[in-house]
């Protein structure tokens, strides 16, 4: 039988076996093949290997490209008289090598570490790390840029280095190693004095990578270079205190000759037993007759310039005053009598000593601002690959995937998966680590499903692991045992707000006078976050802690239910006439902040008090409006008057009225539907407002479905009621149909008058939720007119007011005429721009018409780029888009639009003409926009 192959990756690829030397492969790819597969020896599927390496290329390609790279290798690996599979094992679904057919020079080296981290004697672990020394020739495949050997060359370089350092100190005389805790305590009961010779960095040794946390390090590093005292890392269990603290102790290693201490803390029963914990550190022995302080204190005078890194102090703080008083108390007396020494603390809260500097540690950065909307056939939510490897969060999932699976990696069939399940880990780093255990035996979509139940679904089966960090619900335990029963309350009862709260809302909901105070407690012990907003601070609470103190609710669920919901109720019905003024800015950023909890107290809402849920949805209409999410606002207001059917009707027609206007905003044929419920309950309930509304909104309904007959006469009643009930809104809003009734009937003049005035209404009233539409309708008149400086005026003013409250649909609106103007200027890439982002957003809104309109825009760049047969094939898809969604054009966009369909006509064949519209209109919606947005369609 043949010897195995010696493949080598340290220092550059080989492959060895006698006096063979294999160093050239067919190609860059088929030696990164061999490599990957080595490295990871694990039964591997064709199809993850395609993504891998080839994931530029169609599935049928990528299968031939790697078919040949696998043929290549057995040729060079299993040449004549050795038999087919003894070295490259592949079938139609599989590939692996055969584990007795080589050895890997990287396994061999963190095989010799790991001996070194359980090696019992002194002499063994000198051994094993001189081992892995010998066998470290370099990094790992130099040349190479795969993201995975990347990944695992900065992975084994720090290996290399952590083994460099232990080895150089073992070597000149060192008696322990911080791997090593048993013959410690054996010496200790021996009586065996120890050398005065001691290591002057004593870190736990670290077998995983350490990810992100570039910035943090950075930063930590600069103040105990900066002289800084006492440096305190808090944070709350499990977001990685232990781990950076580590980190930066070991990147300052040159700011401390008298060497770095690391003291673990977490067993200590009682602050008392500090100080012991120390001397053991400083692997001092132990005197009967010495008081550990004073001896630590001698020992570090005698060394200048030390750090110690006190490691899990937050329970040697809580509940009695005196405990807390008795652990800081061993600091302080070691920075009053060691003025050279520092101390780097971590806490999950801070010990308040004067001098002290705490650092909030922040969870991972997530990949959701890595997210964009990509239209691949359809329009899907999907990561950038090349943005989604490089964030932190998704690099330490793979990286502790892989020490569980070798061979997984982020590949286009996984990544959003990876993102999402990383977003709803909220950067955690223990969740994340938890999490990516599981990838053994579960898809990263089979984990996010599981993360329902997270709290038990993230559990550790590490030996080692310790048991506030076996599961992610021991981690919280730990810190929610840590507060009093008041306290232990409070926290339970702020589990009702989503996405944060203020101090007002904390003491009203949970009825706790003291919420100030509790707040700031809560916040000391890393439960609490806050955010200074500019007008107020907020605090909020990791989703993650949130659920765990839902969990601890015992009693009073539905009264603290109801109050969050009336609390809420309250803030919108202040909010809703201020939505209308000139405070509107104010109030719908203060909305903003408050959305989460808005959904979850219309949720609750619904379910026990119908006609609260119908207020206030009633008073969030606009906001829905603004936000550009008309669906959302739709569906709350539609289930709202779905259950409060015996509401008053006043309230109920506001709701219908509400319903239907988000709807024809979007336009959606159920409106029209809405409106004409509104006006029958309003009629029936004799309400004129409401009957003034309703006619207003249906006149706006006829406009959209080309009903210039029923518009005219809804509009020659709504009109001046809308002006007798003086409610600026429906005013606005039947000027608005005044205007493009005028338009549709050629009255240029009668639609200027019209617009201005619903203009002068909302700047009297500091309403700018109409004035962007009649900018709009203004333009387009200048536009048809061709008087361009006009229409770039109001277009950009129209864009100026809509991105002042954030509007999205009418930001669309606008972005989409000034697209118009710029290519009217001859100005086509910046024309493409803006119609680009115009079909994005309005596509996201489900605004279908303007779907339409801006094809139509597109078609016309492509006219203007001599190119008619993309323009006819646009022309036709957003004609089938226009019937599909049963609406017709107004007037004017009518016109543009025959305008864009004859230019094209004239410049095509009968035949190519005819070819090319049937094409368009057997596109999908989805096929449209990624035709125009691909500018090499021809």
């Amino acid at each position: 039988m043949n010897e195995p192959w010696r493949i080598e990756l340290l220092g550059g690829l080989r492959a060895r076996q006698g006096e063979l030397e294999i160093t050239r492969f067919r190609s860059h790819k088929t030696a990164s093949l061999l490599a990957y597969l080595a490295f990871y020896p694990r039964i591997h599927s064709r199809e993850v290997l395609i993504d891998q390496f080839w994931q530029d290329y169609e599935l049928g390609a990528g299968r031939n490209y790697l078919s040949k790279a696998l043929s290549s290798l057995r040729h060079q690996l299993e040449p004549p008289g050795v038999p087919h599979g003894a070295v490259v094992v592949a079938d139609r679904f599989h590939v692996r090598l055969r584990a007795a057919a080589f050895t890997l020079d990287t396994a061999d080296f963190e095989s010799a570490l790991r001996r070194a981290g359980t090696s019992r004697s002194e002499e063994g672990c000198l051994a094993a790390l001189q081992r892995a020394i010998e066998l470290y020739t370099g990094e790992l495949m130099p040349g190479f840029y795969d993201e995975w050997v990347l990944f695992e060359q900065k992975r084994l370089s720090d290996l290399f280095t952590q083994a460099s350092s232990h080895y150089a100190r073992l070597r000149d005389g060192t008696r322990r190693l911080p791997c090593d805790d048993s013959d410690r305590h054996e010496a200790s009961n021996s009586g065996e004095t120890r050398p005065a010779q001691v290591s002057n960095i004593r870190l736990p040794l670290t077998f995983s990578r350490f990810v992100g946390r570039e910035r943090e390090t950075a930063q930590l590093v600069e103040r105990l270079d900066r002289n800084s005292r006492i440096v305190t890392l808090t944070g709350p269990g499990g977001i990685g205190k232990t781990r950076l603290a580590i980190e930066v102790a070991r990147q300052s290693a040159g700011l401390f000759a008298g060497g770095i201490y690391f003291v673990p803390l977490a067993n200590l029963p009682d602050p008392r037993l500090i100080p012991g914990a120390i001397v053991d550190a400083l692997h001092l022995p132990r005197s009967p007759g010495a008081e550990p302080l004073a001896q630590i204190v001698d020992w570090l005078n005698g060394h200048p310039g030390s750090l110690l890194v006190l490691d899990n102090f937050e329970h040697l703080l809580a509940r009695e005053r005196r405990m807390a008083e008795d652990g800081a108390a061993a600091v302080l007396a070691l920075l009053e009598h060691v003025p050279t020494l520092a101390l780097l603390v971590t806490s999950r809260q801070r010990l308040d000593l004067t001098g002290e500097q705490e650092y909030l540690v922040p969870p991972l950065p997530t990949p959701a601002e890595g997210l964009e909307l990509l239209v691949e056939g359809q329009a899907t939510l999907k990561p950038q690959l090349s943005t989604l490897s490089r964030n932190p969060c998704v690099a330490l999932f793979v990286d502790r995937a892989q020490m569980t699976k070798p061979d997984f990696q982020v590949t286009a069939r996984n990544a959003t998966a990876v993102a999402a399940l990383c977003n709803r880990l909220e950067g955690i780093p223990l969740a994340i680590e938890l999490a990516a255990a599981r990838t053994q035996v579960m898809t990263p979509s089979q984990i996010l499903i599981q993360l329902e139940r997270r709290l038990d679904f993230l559990v550790s089966r590490k030996r080692d692991a310790a048991d506030r960090h076996r599961t992610l619900r021991s981690a919280l335990e730990w810190s929610y045992r840590l507060l009093s029963p008041d306290l232990q309350r409070f926290f339970a009862r702020l589990s009702v707000f989503r996405g944060g709260w203020t101090v007002e809302a904390a003491e009203i909901v949970c009825e706790e006078a003291q919420a100030m105070e509790y707040l700031a407690l809560l916040q000391e012990c890393s439960l609490v976050q806050t955010a200074d907003t500019g007008e107020e601070v907020r605090f909020r609470m990791l989703e993650t802690l949130r659920e765990y103190g839902v969990e601890q609710l015992k009693t009073g669920t539905d009264a603290l239910w109801e109050r969050h919901a009336s609390y809420y109720l309250r803030l919108a019905e202040e909010a809703k006439p201020n939505l209308a003024g000139p405070e509107q800015v104010v109030w719908l950023y203060r909305l903003e902040q408050e959305v989460d909890n808005l959904r979850a107290g219309l949720q609750w809402a619904q379910e026990h008090r119908p006609d609260d849920a119908l207020r206030l949805a009633n008073a969030l209409w606009r906001f829905w409006h603004y936000r550009g999410e008309s669906f959302e606002g739709r569906s709350w207001l539609e289930t709202a008057l779905a259950k409060g059917i015996n509401a008053a009707p006043d309230l109920r027609a506001e709701g219908m009225y509400s319903a239907s206007l988000l709807a024809v905003y979007a336009t959606d044929n159920r409106g029209k539907t809405l409106g004409e419920e509104c006006l029958m309950v309003a009629r029936a309930a004799n309400h004129p407002p409401s009957v003034a509304r309703a006619l207003s909104v249906l006149c706006l309904a006829a406009l959209e479905q080309g009903d210039i007959a029923t518009a005219s006469a809804l509009l020659e009643e709504a009109l001046p009621l809308c002006r007798g009930v003086g409610d600026p809104t429906s005013v606005s809003l039947a000027l608005n149909c005044a205007g493009y009734l005028a338009m549709a009937g050629g009255d240029e003049g009668g639609a200027i008058l019209a617009f201005e005035e619903c203009l002068a209404i909302g700047r009297k009233a500091g309403d700018f939720m109409f004035m962007p539409w009649p900018r709009y309708y203004l333009a387009a008149l200048s536009l048809m007119r061709g008087d361009l400086t006009a229409a770039r005026s109001q277009a950009e003013r129209g864009l100026k007011f809509a991105s002042r409250f954030g509007a999205k649909d009418t930001i669309a609106h606008a972005v989409e005429l000034v697209g118009r103007v710029l290519l009217a200027h001859g100005e086509l890439q910046p024309a493409r721009h803006h119609f680009a982002e115009s079909l994005a957003m309005v596509y996201d809104m489900g605004m279908m018409l303007c779907v339409a309109h801006n094809l139509e825009g597109f078609a016309r760049m492509a006219l203007a780029e001599d190119r008619a047969t993309r323009a006819v094939c646009l022309l036709g898809a957003a004609e089938s888009l226009l019937n599909a969604i049963e609406l017709t054009l107004l007037p004017f966009e009518r016109a543009f639009f025959d305008a864009s369909l004859a230019a094209a006509e004239s410049s095509l064949s009968t035949e190519n003409f005819a070819a090319a519209r049937i094409e368009g209109q057997a596109m999908t919606v989805e096929q449209a926009i990624t035709y125009a947005l691909d500018e090499r369609k021809s």
